[in-house]
C-alpha cells in the first residue's frame, strides 16, 4: 500500500509539473505577413504603424491606402517631407505564397539630399552620407521588386527607372 501512495503521489507531482509547463509554454511565432497594423507577428504592422514618425517624417501627408486580401494599395499619396514634395502610387501584394511583390511610381519634387541621406540612413553605405552631400533633387521613379517571405530582396527582380 506504501508504494502505491509513493507511486500516485510521484505521477500527481509529475502531472502537476507537465501542466504547469504546458501552461507556461511560449506560443508559437505566427511568420505570416499580414501587414496590418494591429498585429505584433514578425511581419505584421504594429511596429511600422507606431513608430513610423520616428523612422520617417512628413506632413501633409494625403492619398488613399486600401489594405485588402493582403494587399496595400496606396493610390494619389502626396506628402511633403525633407523640404520637398513627394507624389506616389505604391503597392505591396503579400498575397501569393511564393514572395512579396512590391511596386511604386513617384515624383519627387525639390527633396533636400542631406535630409534624404539621412533619412533613409546614408542607403546602409558609408561612402557617400547626409555629412558630405547637399543640394536639392528633382525625380521620377519607377521601381518594382520581389521578395521572399521572410522579407529577403531578390536582387536579380529590382528593377528601377
Amino acid at each position: 500500500m506504501k508504494g502505491s501512495r509513493k507511486f500516485i503521489l510521484l505521477f500527481i507531482v509529475i502531472f502537476t509539473l507537465y501542466v504547469v509547463a504546458e501552461l507556461n509554454r511560449p506560443k508559437p511565432l505566427d511568420w505570416s505577413v499580414t501587414l496590418a497594423k494591429a498585429d505584433k507577428n514578425p511581419f505584421g504592422g504594429y511596429i511600422l504603424f507606431n513608430r513610423l514618425k520616428d523612422i520617417f517624417s512628413a506632413s501633409q501627408v494625403k492619398g488613399n491606402i486600401v489594405l485588402e486580401d493582403q494587399v496595400i494599395r496606396g493610390k494619389g499619396l502626396s506628402f511633403n517631407s525633407m523640404k520637398g514634395m513627394v507624389y506616389m502610387d505604391a503597392v505591396i501584394n503579400a498575397a501569393r505564397k511564393d514572395s512579396v511583390i512590391m511596386s511604386c511610381e513617384a515624383k519627387c519634387l525639390a527633396l533636400d539630399i542631406t535630409q534624404l541621406f539621412f533619412q533613409l540612413e546614408n542607403f546602409d553605405q558609408n561612402t557617400m552620407t547626409d555629412k558630405n552631400v547637399k543640394g536639392k533633387i528633382n525625380a521620377d521613379i519607377r521601381f518594382k521588386s520581389s521578395w521572399t517571405t521572410d522579407l529577403q530582396i531578390n536582387p536579380a527582380s529590382a528593377v528601377s527607372t
